[in-house]
């Protein structure tokens, strides 16, 4: 066996100095060798021997044990175990086997030099605050003053949108800061008596505008003295209303009065009623204030919740939607010729216990309608079902469902937006904790014979009554409904944004005693009349008139909040920006100028509102806080 051959300073060479046959490593690889055993500090290559050849090795190592010898031969490696390695290989493959090598020889050599429980190291629960640094993107700051910038979570009473003032109010609730629209009924016209015989009460009323002259209308009624159907004419001018005299069109006890104008046949009006188990349909002509009917004609069987629409786009057209002795809910299609009615179709769209059976006709497309209904027996379900009529066939679409426990509800069409409508409907079901009784709004979208409704939203709860709802749309402003609650005389003005509404309040100044028996209507000049009962006043029937028009505030400094920071529908939780931190995101700004909350819920620099603060940037108001 030669001599120990140290590869780190000549390895490819002999001990001798010279070349050696079959030299398998160039001179790159010699030196990547040579950097990488210096860098490390190991020296496990100083134990490599050269020989000749492959007995040779043999000879010295018959076992394989561990060593590294270098045959000059090939210009090979022969490492511990008895593995040839060609040094024309690739490096890595060489390198990896000397450092295992390297360490199975010695295991504690990579932990030389590192102290006994070196790693023994638990975290503090805690740090000083000295160990922070500020810089100018974070401040440490104080309680009082973090709670000075963060939003807080308020439930809303109503739909609003990001960006608008709120006030809170006694229930914890938030609603926007806004001018009230509603009906706001101007007292010199106040109180019209158009039935004035204090022996019985009014009841079962329904009103009427004439849609080519917006100053007629037509009251139709019953008394409890006699159930007599009853009309009568009003015309108004100015502040003064004029009525004719009382006409009896049936003259035996009815009940469910309905009236509509003809809007293809001036002066003209369909009533609809109930009598001895039938629905009855009567044509009246208007000349003045007066008014004449033809004969009546029975349609078909029936007893409770009736309903009557005019196809405005189909003369002399109308429908009825209401239910039959067996409950089922049915609706007839029927013609006019002068006074004569006759039935052209007549379909049931349901054979559950029905309630509630609304009809209303497309103003946007004829011969469609829709129909609103309830299943008494399924929970108080409630579904709409869309209808298209054909020569004397008539045709349903499937029912959707909208909501249960559906006690009271009213339909209109949007005559401005093509395939919208609106259902305004009393909702009661009892929840430990909430409003038992409440009333909703809800837009449905219609496509072909089916409708996709957005989500309900929540317009008034009490919890001990019960009462009529009935829905508008103004004719002449678009988006813009009308809402009345008749316990109490509720009113609202809304506008719907997709499906969504946003409701104003307003209470109608017609006292609190009012009986259910109530109509509602709107004119093409959005005069809006409502027909009531006075109690106070042994039932006298009257007219109350108003118009949509600006009111008052709800903005109160002791009450302003913030300002909304997300959108959401009423009952919902949402964040507010509160007063006395800078609220962001606004815009048009002047910097430096001190800006005041208005009426209407804007800001601008008029000092008669409620003053928010100043501003530092063209979208940033450092607030104040106002309470």
């Amino acid at each position: 066996m030669s001599k120990k051959y140290n590869p780190l300073l000549k390895f490819g060479f002999d001990e001798e100095g010279e070349e050696a046959t079959g030299q398998g490593l160039n001179e790159t690889q010699l030196l990547f060798f040579n950097k990488l055993f210096t860098q490390s500090g190991m020296n496990i290559l100083d134990m490599v021997e050269c020989f000749d050849d492959e007995e040779a090795i043999n000879a010295a190592y018959p076992t394989g044990s561990e060593m590294m010898a270098y045959n000059r031969a090939t210009g090979t490696l022969w490492m511990w175990g008895g593995m040839w390695i060609d040094t024309e290989q690739t490096m890595h493959q060489i390198i990896a086997m000397l450092i295992a090598y390297h360490y199975e020889a010695d295991p504690t050599s990579k932990l030389a030099g590192i102290e006994e429980n070196a790693n023994n190291y638990t975290h503090p629960a805690s740090h000083s605050m000295s160990i922070m640094n500020e810089t100018t993107d974070r401040k440490i700051m104080t309680a009082a003053e973090r709670e000075k910038i963060s939003d807080r979570n308020f439930i809303l009473s109503e739909s609003i949108t990001n960006g608008n003032f709120v006030k809170l109010l006694a229930n914890n609730t938030i609603e926007k800061i806004s001018e009230f629209l509603g009906f706001i009924l101007h007292n010199e016209i106040r109180d019209h008596i158009f039935e004035n015989n204090q022996i019985g009460v009014i009841r079962s009323t329904d009103i009427a505008f004439d849609p080519n002259n917006p100053d007629k209308f037509v009251i139709v009624y019953c008394k409890d003295v006699d159930d007599y159907g009853r009309a009568i004419v009003g015309t108004i001018d100015g502040t003064d209303i004029t009525f004719g005299t009382a006409v009896v069109y049936r003259e035996t006890g009815t009940s469910k009065h309905r009236v509509c104008f003809d809007p293809n046949n001036a002066n003209k009006i369909i009533v609809t009623y109930v009598c001895s188990y039938k629905v009855e349909a009567i044509i009246g002509t208007i000349d003045g204030i007066d008014i004449t009917f033809g004969n009546y004609y029975e349609i078909d069987d029936a007893q409770y919740y009736l309903s009557l629409s005019v196809d405005p786009n189909t003369n002399n057209q109308f429908g009825i939607a209401y239910t039959d002795t067996s409950n089922n809910g049915k609706i007839s299609i029927c013609s006019i010729n002068g006074t004569i009615i006759s039935v052209v179709a007549t379909e049931e769209f349901s054979s559950e216990n029905i309630e509630n059976a609304k009809i209303t006709f497309d103003p946007n497309n004829a011969n469609k309608f829709i129909i609103a209904y309830t299943e008494y027996d399924n929970n108080y379900e409630s579904y709409v079902i869309i209808g298209t009529i054909s020569d004397t066939n008539i045709t349903l679409g499937t029912p959707v469902f909208f909501d249960d426990d559906v006690q009271t509800m009213d339909l209109a069409f949007d005559p401005h937006n093509a395939n919208k409508i609106l259902i305004g409907y009393y909702r009661y079901q009892v929840v430990v904790g909430e409003f038992n009784r409440k009333t909703f709004a809800i837009v449905g979208n219609i496509n072909s014979m089916s409708v996709t409704f957005g989500t309900a939203n929540f317009i008034f709860g009490w919890d001990s009554v019960s009462s009529e709802v009935k829905v508008l749309f103004d004719p002449n402003t678009s988006n813009q409904i009308a809402f009345f609650q008749s316990k109490y005389s509720l009113s609202f003005v809304g506008t719907i944004n997709g499906t969504a509404i946003a409701f104003e309040k307003s209470v109608c100044a017609f006292g609190n005693n009012l009986k259910q028996s109530i109509a509602f209507a709107v004119s093409d000049d959005s005069q809006y009349a409502l027909i009531y009962s006075d109690i106070d006043n042994n039932d006298i029937g009257m007219v109350g008139l108003s118009t949509t028009t600006s009111n008052t505030t709800n903005l109160k400094e002791n009450t302003l909040l913030g300002i909304l920071k997300e959108s959401g529908m009423a009952d919902e939780s949402k964040p507010v920006q509160l007063l006395g931190s800078v609220i962001t995101g606004l815009s048009g700004l002047t910097v430096g100028s001190l800006y005041y909350l208005q009426n209407d819920g804007t800001l601008s620099t008029d000092s008669g509102g409620v003053k928010i603060g100043r501003a530092i940037s063209a979208t940033e108001i450092e607030t104040i806080k106002t309470f």
